[in-house]
């Protein structure tokens, strides 16, 4: 076969006449051999075994015009997972990443003229290469609760390599992994992956109890510490206390009205609630974000029929929203002093 003019998957340069060209024992793709002999691998060797797996020449690809010239390249390489994808193509067919017709011609080769980090080129330009799967090592077509893995990424974005992998485990083997996202910034986790109801409900309870305890410990607490530090005529201090100091104390607390005594214990309830909150959160959140992620993509399948349009719809509904987050953040922020200087 005649690869003069196609582009190596590694490299992208064209091949001429004169290149030493090696191809894929297993889906016949060609690279020149130094680009071969650097990836270390098939670039398309996730998809050797599978229907359709054999390496073709893209319709599209850069060719020698007649007059001995090159037409336009009609092939652009994702800046991510180096998939070649159509120049119109709107998100990348392998990893799911929005294509910008711009950005992908910028990105698709470096200043110096090597693929940028993540392509089979080490970052620092020597050395091993460094591959990066985007979906983890699950084939984008396995399905994942009757959903391709690859259209998953598309709505899932950000984290796939993570995300993917661990959905495929709970659908297959109902295996779950805990999300320490989750578990540290329960509401604000969801609010950020557009779970929006359930993010929003659950950041308004986290910041109800907050406030309940704060109100609580310096509209009442703090009053009958003080109190039975002026009985006992030096500063509560857990830190520089005595044991007999403390035996006082406890003494004198035990012997409050019991209305005051569980008063006295609400903080402790209050922040009892509160982790199980988020240990529930962080053992939950990939099971509540796959049945999200899968739920969205059905009903955007049913509410539009055009598959281009559909794909459209999966990038802008799914990914991260950071704004919002953000804004979660600085209003607990603001919660936090409001409640500290009363």
């Amino acid at each position: 076969m005649n690869y003069t003019g196609l582009k190596c998957p590694v490299c992208g340069k064209a091949f001429t006449p004169d290149d030493d060209i090696v191809v894929c024992p297993e889906c016949g793709a060609p690279y020149h051999r130094e680009c071969y002999v650097k990836a270390g691998k098939c670039i398309y060797s996730d998809k050797h075994g599978t229907p359709g797996s054999a390496w073709r020449p893209p319709e599209e690809e850069t060719r020698p015009g007649a007059n001995g010239g090159t037409d336009t390249g009609e092939m652009v390489r994702c800046p991510r997972c180096g998939t070649m994808n159509h120049v119109n193509a709107l998100f990348c067919q392998h990893c799911g990443l929005p294509l910008g017709e711009a950005d992908n011609k910028e990105n698709t080769r470096g200043q110096n003229g090597k693929q940028p980090f993540g392509q089979g080129q080490s970052p620092f330009g020597e050395g091993q290469p460094i591959f990066f799967d985007p979906l983890g090592g699950v084939n984008p077509n396995d399905a994942i609760d009757g959903i391709s893995a690859g259209e998953v990424a598309k709505f899932v974005q950000n984290g796939t390599q993570y995300y993917i992998p661990v959905f495929m485990n709970l659908k297959k083997f109902a295996k779950n992994r805990f999300n320490f996202s989750a578990f540290l910034l329960p509401g604000i986790w969801m609010l950020y992956r557009k779970m929006y109801k359930v993010g929003a409900v659950l950041t308004a309870v986290v910041a109800a109890l907050y406030i309940c305890s704060a109100y609580v410990t310096y509209n009442f607490i703090m009053p009958i510490f003080e109190s039975i530090s002026t009985a006992l005529g030096y500063v509560i201090d857990p830190f520089s206390m005595t044991s007999q100091q403390l035996n006082m104390f406890a003494s004198k607390l035990g012997a409050l009205p019991v209305g005051q005594r569980l008063l006295c214990n609400i903080p402790a309830i209050v922040l009892l609630i509160q982790i199980v909150i988020m240990i529930i959160s962080g053992f939950s959140a990939n099971r509540m974000y796959l049945k999200h992620s899968v739920s969205s993509i059905r009903q955007i399948r049913q509410d539009v029929q055009n598959n281009e349009q559909a794909a459209i719809r999966v990038a802008e509904t799914g990914g991260v929203n950071t704004f919002v987050a953000t804004c979660a953040v600085i209003i607990y922020i603001i919660i936090y002093y409001i409640v500290s200087s009363f």
